[in-house]
């Protein structure tokens, strides 16, 4: 009587796994498919993703604690536990469960969010084209946007109201234009609480998208006005944009167009260290002093202040293993230019400002 009972128990437990594992491969194939065809990564980023996203993150807003972290310490402790088995236990059943987990963790990771790595550019989308440096153009933006800079200097509240930059940032990312194919913002898209809010602080981190849960999350030691731009960076992220440099440019569109003035403040300093990284590689020595002399003295002291106050923070090592291993990161998901691909957020202000120059509205009154 028991023979035909481990029979159907073996053929049930083969059916069960066969269909995990077909579903797993399905799941892979679509990854890769999108990889190599950016047209399906933009299906995923347009179509897929908008729902996706929409019932991971209210899934996570029922915690004011950040479910990333959650997440990835199970994985870690997982997996620790199937390796220490290896001398207990058939060491090549725990090999293959340890490949399968950090498999289904790959297709969580580009199925929450990472497929938006594959989708079509910034330039494609809004049908720019890159704009070749020119001389004469470089100098008319730095103009425009050193002139600007100054005008919107304000001084910062050491406690300031973070909650009505956020819902002013998210009002303005409902103006962007359709073809930027952008998500909608909802109002539960706010910072979570960070149990390791240090170590990112050690390595630098300002803040992060959490594809797990469609998180985002600010480094809680930030200064005020750091806050705006890193919110409406991270925002970006969520809202389905994975390059770096198109979050800091949507970041840098967003906040300039506020009514706010700290948050318009925030978006042009923002953008300031990749301006002076721009003017002191094309400017000649007298031309570079003559411009940095024509910046507010509070503005570079703030600049200033800024760099002195996150190397404080910074841990040398941790920050070099950090940097090696998103480095990675980014290169494998086609972002060839790694973390230098942050720097080039002026490329495309400029190519949208020489092409386009289309406007943002702010739905909030001016604030004095």
């Amino acid at each position: 009587m028991k023979q035909p009972y481990r029979f159907h128990h073996i053929i049930s437990y083969y059916r069960s796994n066969t269909l995990r594992y077909v579903i797993l491969l399905l799941l892979l194939g679509f990854v890769l498919l999108s990889r190599m065809n950016h047209a399906v990564g933009e299906f995923y980023a347009t179509r897929l993703y908008p729902k996706i996203s929409y019932f991971l993150s209210h899934l996570a807003s029922i915690s004011r604690f950040s479910l990333e972290e959650l997440v990835v310490c199970l994985f870690v402790l997982l997996l620790l536990f199937r390796l220490l088995k290896l001398r207990k236990h058939n060491w090549k059943k725990q090999i293959r469960s340890c490949i399968e987990i950090l498999l289904w963790i790959t297709v969580w990771f580009y199925w929450g969010w990472g497929i938006n790595y594959f989708r079509h550019s910034f330039y494609q989308r809004m049908m720019l084209t890159p704009v070749a440096y020119e001389d004469s153009v470089f100098q008319s933006f730095l103009h425009d946007y050193t002139e600007a800079l100054n005008q919107s200097y304000i001084s910062f509240d050491r406690h300031p109201d973070t909650k009505l930059w956020e819902k002013e940032i998210r009002n303005i990312y409902h103006t962007i234009p359709s073809q930027a194919s952008l998500c909608l913002p909802q109002e539960h898209f706010i910072p979570k609480k960070l149990a390791f809010n240090t170590l990112y602080s050690q390595v630098g981190v300002l803040g992060f998208m959490g594809p797990f849960f469609c998180e985002m999350q600010v480094n809680e030691d930030l200064l005020p006005p750091q806050y705006p731009f890193t919110y409406a960076h991270e925002l970006a992220h969520l809202l389905s944009i994975s390059s770096e440099a198109e979050a800091n440019y949507w970041a840098y569109k967003v906040c300039t167009a506020s009514k706010n003035p700290s948050v318009r403040f925030s978006g042009y300093l923002g953008i300031l260290p990749y301006v002076m990284n721009q003017a002191y590689g094309c400017l000649d020595d007298e031309q570079y002093h003559i411009w940095v002399t024509g910046i507010r003295p509070e503005i570079l002291a703030l600049a200033e202040q800024e760099h002195l106050y996150w190397k404080e923070k910074y841990s040398p090592w941790i920050g070099k293993i950090q940097n090696i291993l998103y480095e990675s990161f980014l290169k494998g998901n086609q972002i060839s230019n790694g973390q230098k691909n942050y720097g080039q957020v002026l490329s495309l202000i400029i190519s949208e400002r020489e092409q386009l120059a289309f406007g943002l509205n702010s739905s909030s009154k001016p604030i004095k």
